[in-house]
């Protein structure tokens, strides 16, 4: 006669990592190759990870010298996981007094601030090969009238997400978008998500559903002077998007947080200022994903006698080698294995009919 099985689990976190950032994450600042005495902001990753875009402001070695100027740096991350020196970039970058990366695109392209022409408005596409493609966006100069200006575009490169003021001389920015059609740009729309509050340096997630931007807007979760929020996109329009939430402790600090740039594999480059609410140098940091696992403990039993049967069980895991286990003769197990959603776990033992149940 066979029996079969009741298989009892229990599910226990293991290595919980208590600090002031998420358990989940680890906080690293980018080691003294990229950080300076100066300021080092707006890190923008490549697709593959492999190249960090950033700007210095007031470099010695800066088109414009030290004197109110923002050029483009890069640091190439080796195959010992090391990010190299930052390196200024020449020609045809940093022509300009204000020089600065928004976005790296799918094929190397760079969403860079600036038209062709020296000191101009806009946003460009430079290619790996120094090629120039200005973006023509109807009424932007315009509408233009504050401080400051940026952007972040989709990785088709048919949606601009832009920031900007259309009050004369005004500091803080609202969110707007641009879409492009048959190889035409649209006047931009403000996005509804904007507040009275300042909102800048949107950057869209590799999922391009999902857009971060830093805003100082006051919120009962509010963490410090600037926060991160991300808003989900609703729908293709690219006008609907949902309430910005804030991203919480584990990337917001009591002091400014800005600018946020993430690769596919999680990691989160951003920039803030020193350890004080009015500043010190920004500086770059990444939020590196923790590895979690968990311990999966277990017994298995004899449905019908409800006794303890040693046995052999398989954990069974999405993209993961299998875990294959022997009870001890009491019928427990125990293991760690990676923090995924599902589990299959297949039991079997001489004269049982073999078991399987998913978790």
């Amino acid at each position: 006669m066979k029996y079969t099985f009741v298989l009892i689990v229990w599910l226990a976190c293991f290595s919980v990592w208590a600090q002031e950032i998420s358990p989940r994450y680890e906080l690293v600042k980018m080691n003294d190759k990229i950080n300076t005495l100066y300021h080092q902001v707006s890190p923008v990753i490549s697709i593959d990870g492999t190249k960090l875009y950033y700007f210095v402001y007031n470099h010695p070695q800066n088109t414009y010298g030290k004197e109110n100027s923002q050029d483009i740096w890069v640091s190439t991350l080796d195959d010992k996981g090391e990010w190299s020196e930052g390196k200024r970039l020449g020609p045809p970058l940093n022509q300009n007094r204000y020089n600065q990366v928004f976005n790296a695109l799918p094929d190397g392209s760079l969403l860079v601030r600036g038209g062709r022409a020296k000191n101009s408005k806009g946003f460009s596409i430079v290619n790996a090969g120094g090629g120039w493609t200005e973006l023509n966006i109807p009424g932007f100069e315009a509408m233009d009238k504050g401080v400051f200006n940026g952007g972040t575009i989709s990785a088709d490169g048919q949606h601009l997400i832009i920031y900007m003021s259309e009050k004369q001389g005004d500091k803080f920015s609202d969110l707007y978008v641009s879409t492009q059609a048959n190889g035409q740009w649209s006047k931009p729309v403000k996005l509804k998500i904007s507040s009275a509050a300042d909102e800048y340096s949107p950057f869209l997630g590799p999922d391009q559903k999902t857009l971060y931007f830093s805003s100082d807007r006051f919120a009962k979760d509010k963490v410090g002077a600037t926060d991160i929020y991300k808003t989900t996109r609703l729908d293709d329009s690219w006008q609907n998007w949902s309430e910005p939430v804030n991203l919480g402790k584990h990337i917001n600090t009591p002091v400014g947080d800005a600018y946020f740039s993430i690769d596919t594999h999680g990691n989160i480059f951003t920039a803030r200022a020193g350890a004080r609410v009015d500043g010190g140098n920004f500086d770059l940091f990444i939020l590196k994903p923790r590895n979690f696992r968990i311990v999966l403990t277990g017994t298995t039993y004899n449905q019908k006698t409800n006794l303890t049967v040693q046995s052999l069980v398989d954990v069974k895991m999405k993209d993961q080698q299998p875990v294959h286990l022997r009870t001890t003769p009491n019928g427990i197990f125990e293991t760690r294995v990676p923090e995924i959603d599902t589990y299959t776990l297949d039991v079997a033992a001489t004269g049982f009919m073999p078991f399987t149940q998913a978790y």
